[in-house]
């Protein structure tokens, strides 16, 4: 219910960890840090500061991607060229250098293993659609991953028109988070809400959040939103919208093959038209 709350059950999660244990933490996130505070284990950070004790620095994006150079306290381990995009992988992969080194692994074999990871289904998934229109498929379900998704696929696909379809995952979280919401999707040229998938949930109460009141914060922000909540209309809306060269980031908890299926079958009548 608060963040109070959120951060004290990190909290708790740390303080279970035993003393021969090891706590990775993100240097640059305060809460992170607070949490760790209350864990008798070891703790080692994680960070693009020289100072952390697993840094990526000399950062060099292409096309969303990242390499960089790999330190453990300040000395040289290898120099990584990660095949999944996003900066916030950097950090994964740093985290995954911790643990790796901590259960016995060293150098070469931590380089090669980054290097081969392709990535998870629905992180950042990359579809090449029919008529030049590429499908990203991702499951950010809350603002940071949102946000954190968007950049992404901006610098995968660098001065391409960028359409995002956000589908809501459980109304009591985007009523509680509803202004973060809006302010994570305001990277894209345009936008479009489906309704809220009420998983665990029963029925809708009053007061809660809606696709529609979403749709409206994000436009007061200075987003372009298409009318449409309904996932057929917003897969039509957005299917009639497109066209070569378009990205289309599909973000959300919830399987959104409707959205794909449409847009095929799309291109599929327009050739068959043509």
């Amino acid at each position: 219910p608060t963040a109070a709350e959120y951060e004290e059950a990190f909290a708790g999660f740390a303080a279970r960890l035993p003393r021969s244990g090891l706590l990775v933490v993100a240097e640059a996130d305060a809460a992170a840090l607070r949490a760790a505070g209350h864990t008798a284990a070891r703790v080692e950070t994680i960070g693009f500061s020289p100072a952390t004790d697993w840094a990526a620095l000399d950062l060099r994006p292409r096309q969303g991607r990242y390499r960089f150079l790999l330190y453990r306290s300040q000395r040289l381990v290898g120099q990584v060229a990660l095949a999944v995009p996003g900066r916030h992988n950097v950090l994964n992969a740093l985290a995954a250098a911790a643990l790796a080194w901590e259960s016995g692994v060293r150098g070469g074999a931590i380089m090669a293993g980054l290097e081969a990871f392709r990535g998870l289904r629905r992180r950042l998934q990359t579809h090449l659609l029919p008529g030049g229109i590429a499908l990203v498929d991702d499951y950010a379900h809350h603002p940071t991953a949102v946000r954190e998704a968007l950049a992404s696929v901006r610098a995968m696909f660098p001065g391409r028109r960028l359409i995002c379809v956000f589908q809501p995952h459980q109304a009591v979280r985007l009523t509680r988070l509803l202004d973060e919401f809006a302010h994570s999707l305001h990277n894209a040229d345009l936008l479009a809400v489906a309704e809220v998938v009420r998983a665990r949930e029963g029925p809708p109460r009053a007061h809660e959040a809606t696709a529609c009141e979403l749709a409206r914060r994000a436009a007061e922000l200075g987003a372009c939103v298409l009318p449409e909540h309904a996932p057929a209309e917003v897969a039509a809306a957005v299917a009639d919208r497109c066209a070569a060269g378009d990205v289309v980031a599909a973000l959300g908890a919830a399987e959104m093959g409707w959205l794909k299926h449409e847009l095929v079958e799309r291109v599929r009548v327009h050739r068959a038209a043509g």
